[in-house]
């Protein structure tokens, strides 16, 4: 009997654990993503400086 429960708890803890794992992996790849794309943002926002700062120069 308490063989059975410790084999049970081990596997529940197992589920937990590949349940934490995906999940963490699924943070890893939305966080990546928003990384990447405040980055290109960012390049955005630098190359319309670039293209708009001679303008304001000038004038």
């Amino acid at each position: 009997m308490n063989n059975c429960l410790i084999v049970l708890f081990i596997k529940i803890i197992n589920q937990r654990f590949k349940l934490f794992q995906k999940n963490n992996l699924l943070m890893a790849v939305i966080s990546n993503f928003e990384y990447n794309s405040t980055i290109i943002k960012q390049k955005k926002q630098a190359v319309s400086q670039k293209v708009f700062k001679p303008y304001f120069i000038n004038g």
